[in-house]
């Protein structure tokens, strides 16, 4: 799929519904600088359709990280722009999002991404000065429900390595172990995609390990 002449397209996030895969992913405009929240289905044929635009705000966003709970569609777009960590409910899934209530506030947080594991909620979110890149550390959250509140773990950050700590997708169960996708940014921006096997995560504790990359 071509990206805009007048833009880029970013971040995809991918979903199934209704035997269907839904693509979520990031529009960048280069009239106003800014990213807005754009849906890309696709056919059984595996034939991408053309992009429709489901979320805009008046600030930058990206990273749609799409979830399911409760039988509701939810998403966390990134909007470090006004410094908080935004959730979404659908009111019409896969078209039309509300604002449901703020995660996380005065904090310059980028890619933030959810999962439920051992009865808890965990959130992986780079962190970092306003207006500078954020690949260096990953902090952890952790809630009763992704709903909050929202707790930051007592060992933050739990990863300090911009090879492995910004996230990168939605982590998934292999072989025993959560494997959790992220950005190597040792030579720039999105350099390549790792993998980290998450050890131990707990309340009080936390270790991941390198499973794979792709570069």
């Amino acid at each position: 799929f071509d990206s805009p002449a007048d833009g880029f397209i970013a971040d995809p996030c991918a979903v199934e519904h209704n035997n269907n895969i839904l693509i979520f992913c990031e529009r960048w405009a280069k009239k106003t600088a800014r990213g807005h929240i754009e849906l890309i289905g696709m056919t059984n044929e595996g034939e991408l359709l053309d992009p429709v635009c489901v979320l805009k705000e008046n600030w930058h966003l990206s990273y749609p990280y799409v979830f399911k709970w409760k039988n509701q569609w939810w998403m966390v777009p990134e909007s470090a722009e006004i410094e908080r960590v935004d959730l979404y409910q659908a009111t019409r899934f896969p078209y039309e999002w509300e604002w449901h209530s703020t995660l996380l506030s005065d904090i310059n947080a980028v890619d933030s991404t959810l999962v439920e594991i051992n009865e808890h909620w965990w959130m992986w979110t780079s962190t970092g000065p306003q207006f500078l890149d954020n690949w260096d550390v990953v902090k952890l959250y952790m809630a009763k429900s992704p709903l909050g509140p929202w707790v930051e773990h007592p060992i933050n950050p739990v990863v300090s390595d911009a090879r492995c700590a910004r996230p990168a997708g939605r982590p998934f169960f292999r072989d025993g172990y959560w494997i959790r996708p992220t950005q190597d940014c040792s030579q720039g921006y999105g350099f390549a995609l790792n993998f980290r096997r998450i050890k131990r995560i707990s309340p009080t504790d936390y270790d991941e390990e390198n499973w794979g990359e792709i570069l």
